[in-house]
């Protein structure tokens, strides 16, 4: 059996290779669709601008119903948010 240690995430903590890709896939980052910086993936809400990654959005255009309302609309309505400062 492999066994990793990821020194400095978790004290002490030893995994399987198999243990670790798991916990590498539920930490994914990826670039927010709305405010460009990169956040966790897997339905996470991220912390800049609040938008809910629900991963089931086919277009921009398409409603989501974890945020009320579609990317494009979300993203425009974070930008006027942000240009009143």
């Amino acid at each position: 059996m492999n066994v990793i240690n990821i020194a400095g995430i978790m004290k002490d903590q030893k995994m399987t290779y198999k243990e670790y890709k798991d916990y590498r896939r539920f930490f994914e980052v990826e670039k927010c669709p709305i405010c460009g910086k990169y956040t966790f993936s897997n339905g996470y809400i991220c912390r800049i601008c609040l938008w809910e990654a629900d991963g089931v959005l086919e277009d921009d255009d398409e409603y989501s119903y974890a945020n009320y309302c579609s990317i494009n609309e979300y993203r425009r309505k974070y930008q006027e948010k942000m240009n009143k400062g």
